[in-house]
C-alpha cells in the first residue's frame, strides 16, 4: 500500500507532466497500474486532496466467515477446517470462532488434568465418542480433559470400527481435494514454464529472463502466443498483469496498423533526405503530403520503431598557407543575415576522405536563404576548383547585383587571379580573421550539415571517386530544390524564392 505522501506526490507529478503516466512511472517508479493513478487523480480533482487513510475492504465475505465457523463447529478441528475450505489462516479462523463462541478456546486450555489419565478413563471417553450420543465438548467436560486429547486417543487406540463410514467418506474427500491441489500446482508450474519458453522464443530474450521485467507490449505478445493452451485468467495471474491493462495494450497493438500508411511515408521521406531529417522535418514532409498535422511525439515514436536515426561526426580541411596578399577587411563581421538574394555570399573548401581517395567541394552559399548558388567538386584543392565555382556563380548574377563575397584566408582567395576576377565583376571581398572559424560559421555550418547527413556513419568501401562525386552533386541539387528548412517555413531555398515571387 502507498502512504498519503507517496500518493499525493504521484498525483501532483501526474498533473505537472500534462497527465503523462509514463513520466510518473519513470521518475518515481510507482504505481504499477495506470488505473491506480487515475483513481487517485479523480479523487484529487473532486476534493482537492486525498484521504489520509485508505478504506480497506474485508478479504472474506460474511457468508465465507459463517461457513468457516459452521464447518469448524461440525469437526472441532482448526487444521481440518482450513484444509477442507482452503481458507483462512489458523489465527483468523480462531478469531472468527472466538467472536461467536468466546469461551471456545479458553476452556480447552483450562481443562488440563493435574495428573496422568488412566487407561480406563481413556477407553470410556473413546467409547462415548464412538456412540455419537454426546458431543466432544460434553465428553471433555465429563472426564475433565481437552477435546484434542479425545481425538488423539481415538486415533491411537485400535478399536474396531473406530472410523465410521462418514469418516471414511471424509478421508476420501480429503484425498481427492489433495490430488486436485497437486494437479493445480502442476498446471501452474507448466504454465510458468511455457511463459518462459515463449518469452525466449517469441521475444528472443536471453535464458533466465523474468516475465516481471517485460514491458506490457511484450507481455501481450507472450499471452497471445499461449492462449490456445490456457485460459486468459490463468495467464494474466501468472504473468502479473490486469485484464484491463491487457485489453488496453491489445487495442493499442491493433491501432498500430492504422499508422502503416504514415510509416511508409515517413520511411520514404527519410530515405529521400539521405537519412538526414529528424522528426520535425519529417513531420513537415508528411504534412505536405497528407494535409494533416501530426504530433511530434507520434512522428518521433514511429521513427524510433522503424529504427530511423540521423548520423553525425566532425572533421575539417584547412587551406591556409600564410598571408600572401593584402588582406581585405572583415566586412561581413559575422552578420550573416541578408534582406535579399545575392547580397552576401560565403565560400570555403571542405574535404572528404574515402578509401578510393580524397574529394574536395567548393561551394558559394547565399546568406539570404542558405541556397548553394554554385559549386565545384574535384580531387585536388587547386585554384581551378574555386575558379570554376566562381565563374558558375557569376553567371547567375543580374547586371545590378554586386554581392559581398566572404571567405577564410585560404591561399586560393589570396591568389592574384581570384582577386582580379572578383574585383572585375564588381564584387566586394571580405575575409575572416586568422584562425577564426566563427567568422565564417554559416559556411562551416553548411559543411557540418552536409557531412552529417550524407557522409558520416556510412561505409564508402568499394565506392569510386566518380560515384562519390555524383552522390555529392545530387545532394547539393536536392539541398537547393528539395531539402526542407524550418527557418524557411518548411520550404527548400528554391521553393521559398518561388513563394516570395523572387523567381
Amino acid at each position: 500500500m502507498y502512504t498519503y505522501e507517496e500518493r499525493i506526490a504521484a498525483v501532483k507529478l501526474y498533473e505537472e507532466s500534462d497527465c503523462s503516466f509514463a513520466t510518473v512511472k519513470r521518475k518515481i517508479g510507482y504505481p504499477m497500474q495506470y488505473s491506480t493513478l487515475l483513481s487517485w487523480y479523480e479523487e484529487y480533482m473532486q476534493t482537492s486532496d486525498l484521504k489520509k487513510e485508505i478504506d480497506r475492504r474485508e478479504k472474506y465475505t460474511r457468508k465465507e466467515r459463517a461457513r468457516a465457523v459452521q464447518y469448524y463447529c461440525s469437526c472441532r478441528n482448526i487444521a481440518e477446517s482450513i484444509r477442507h475450505l482452503g481458507y483462512p489462516s489458523r489465527p483468523v479462523l480462531k478469531k472468527w470462532v472466538s467472536e461467536k463462541y468466546p469461551n471456545e478456546f479458553a476452556d480447552s486450555k483450562s481443562k488440563r488434568p493435574e495428573k496422568p489419565i488412566d487407561n480406563d478413563t481413556k477407553l470410556n471417553a473413546i467409547a462415548d465418542y464412538h456412540t455419537g450420543e454426546m458431543s466432544v465438548t460434553m465428553i471433555a467436560d465429563k472426564y475433565n480433559v481437552s477435546r484434542a486429547a479425545i481425538y488423539k486417543w481415538a486415533k491411537k487406540i485400535n478399536i474396531k470400527d473406530k472410523i465410521s463410514r462418514a469418516d471414511e467418506s471424509a478421508e476420501r474427500t480429503d484425498d481427492i481435494e489433495e490430488i486436485n491441489v497437486l494437479k493445480k500446482e502442476v498446471g501452474r508450474l507448466r504454465l510458468e514454464r511455457d511463459i518462459l519458453e515463449e518469452t525466449i522464443k517469441v521475444l528472443k530474450k536471453e535464458t533466465g529472463i523474468s516475465p516481471d521485467n517485460l514491458t506490457n507490449k511484450e507481455k501481450v505478445m507472450v499471452i497471445d502466443a499461449i492462449r490456445v493452451k490456457y485460459t486468459l485468467k490463468e495467464i494474466l495471474k501468472a504473468i502479473h498483469m490486469s485484464k484491463s491493462t491487457y485489453m488496453y495494450d491489445r487495442k493499442m497493438e491493433d491501432r498500430a496498423d492504422a499508422y502503416e500508411g504514415l510509416r511508409v511515408r515517413i520511411r520514404k521521406a527519410f530515405a529521400e533526405s539521405y537519412g538526414t531529417y529528424g522528426y520535425r522535418r519529417i513531420r513537415e514532409c508528411v504534412r505536405k503530403q497528407d494535409g494533416r498535422k501530426y504530433s511530434g511525439k507520434l512522428i518521433r515514436r514511429l521513427m524510433a520503431e522503424e529504427h530511423l536515426a540521423v548520423r553525425g561526426s566532425n572533421r575539417k580541411y584547412s587551406s591556409y598557407r600564410g598571408e600572401i596578399s593584402i588582406i581585405p577587411d572583415n566586412v561581413i563581421n559575422r552578420d550573416f543575415k541578408a534582406i535579399k538574394p545575392n547580397e552576401k555570399w560565403l565560400t570555403d573548401i571542405t574535404e572528404f576522405g574515402i578509401p578510393a581517395g580524397k574529394v574536395y567541394l567548393s561551394p558559394i552559399i547565399d546568406c539570404y536563404d542558405g541556397m548553394p548558388v554554385a559549386w565545384s567538386i574535384g580531387t585536388s584543392p587547386s585554384y581551378k576548383l574555386v575558379n570554376n565555382m566562381l565563374e558558375a556563380a557569376l553567371r547567375t548574377l543580374k547586371s545590378y547585383e554586386k554581392p559581398i563575397i566572404h571567405s577564410d584566408r585560404g591561399w586560393h582567395y589570396q591568389d592574384i587571379k581570384w582577386i582580379k576576377k572578383v574585383e572585375g565583376a564588381g564584387l566586394k571581398r571580405s575575409m575572416s580573421e586568422k584562425g577564426c572559424t566563427a567568422d565564417n560559421s554559416a559556411c562551416e555550418g553548411f559543411f557540418g550539415r552536409l557531412k552529417k547527413e550524407v557522409f558520416y556513419g556510412r561505409s564508402w568501401v568499394g565506392v569510386s571517386i566518380e560515384s562519390f562525386t555524383d552522390i555529392i552533386n545530387r545532394y547539393m541539387t536536392w539541398y537547393a530544390f528539395g531539402r526542407v528548412k524550418e527557418s524557411l517555413g518548411g520550404l527548400s531555398p528554391i521553393q521559398y524564392r518561388v513563394a516570395k515571387g523572387i523567381i
